[in-house]
């Protein structure tokens, strides 16, 4: 059957059907990491923290869930690592896991214990890339299916949202001023362009820091972080920052 529409949006994920068979340019690159991720069940509520440990490896996340007793664990490291830890029966991967967690913070409250994996451990390769343009004639891409980020800033859903955002407006101004939608894409194009660039380029720079395992990069991020741990109104416009697009005033 054929459906005729006037607008195709493809929001199939980084491997997406669409981008490929219309052959969207890209442009980016590969970290050399890998991302493991799976679902653990926790001794005790998380109350919707996430927490997050640099390890040399890579950063490991422990994100909250709808469940307040379950959480995601992200932990982006070596291909080989993250293949190791895929194929190991659960009880030493939990152990492992456990102790790192509870290393997590030098201070303050430690995250809650990891008593056991409760999904199948997935892994997938992390890369820096975005299309050259958001969109052909009657077609338009969101999500993973416009670019792929390092997942430590747990930006890749928030730009996702912005994208639906964006083109929703896009669309309604053009239902308003009664025209074509068509006429309105380049916009919605030229908005996500230099939003997610300047995204990514964000986030590329602080994988690069968090990385490196020189002395000054460790005193720069330690005092980088007592700075956003303790200036409020600069934590604060971070989360507004992460959240532009998504939250609205």
């Amino acid at each position: 059957s054929r459906i005729q529409a006037q607008l195709l949006v493809a929001a199939d994920g980084s491997n997406s059907f669409v981008r490929n068979a219309l052959q969207f340019p890209t442009e980016g690159f590969d970290y050399g990491q890998s991302a493991l991720t799976f679902t653990v069940q926790l001794a005790s509520p998380h109350h919707g923290r996430a927490f997050q440990r640099f390890l040399p490896s890579g950063p490991l996340a422990l994100l909250p869930s709808f469940s307040p007793n379950h959480a995601v664990v992200v932990w982006s490291t070596s291909p080989e690592q993250a293949g190791s830890w895929k194929n190991q029966s659960d009880k030493n991967p939990k152990e492992n896991l456990t102790k790192q967690l509870n290393e997590l913070l030098q201070q303050g409250p430690a995250p809650p214990k990891v008593e056991a994996i409760v999904s199948p451990r997935f892994v997938f390769p992390l890369s820096c890339r975005q299309v050259t343009s958001y969109v052909q004639p009657r077609v338009a891409l969101v999500g993973d299916a416009a670019h792929s980020v390092h997942p430590m800033a747990g930006q890749g859903l928030n730009l996702g949202l912005q994208d639906v955002a964006n083109l929703a407006d896009t669309i309604g101004q053009a239902n308003s001023a009664g025209m074509d939608i068509a006429t309105f894409l380049e916009d919605y194009n030229r908005s996500r362009l230099s939003q997610v660039s300047a995204t990514l380029a964000g986030i590329h720079g602080l994988q690069q820091l968090f990385g490196a395992q020189q002395v000054w990069a460790k005193h720069a991020k330690s005092v980088g972080m007592n700075m956003i741990q303790n200036v409020p109104p600069l934590r604060q416009r971070l989360v507004q920052a992460a959240c532009q697009g998504v939250l609205k005033d």
